[in-house]
């Protein structure tokens, strides 16, 4: 089963992507650092990441169709 993220998720995913550290996150979208935190933690545990650098790396990556092969 694949968790969507919220869009409070997506928002804190993008400024983390962009190089944002926890402490400028929390600042830009007007959230507790712990708040933020416990967002990126979400998003690891959505995608199935195993690092911060997963994170922003799955992230990136929307997920692509599943295609049937025939032989």
């Amino acid at each position: 089963m694949v968790e969507t993220l919220t869009r409070r998720e997506l928002e804190v995913l993008r400024h983390f992507a962009a190089g944002s550290t926890i402490d400028e996150i929390a600042e830009a979208l007007s959230i507790s650092v712990f708040t933020a935190r416990n967002h990126i933690a979400s998003v690891g545990r959505k995608l199935g990441a195993r690092s911060r650098l997963e994170i922003v790396l799955l992230g990136m990556v929307p997920l692509a169709p599943t295609y049937a092969v025939q032989i």
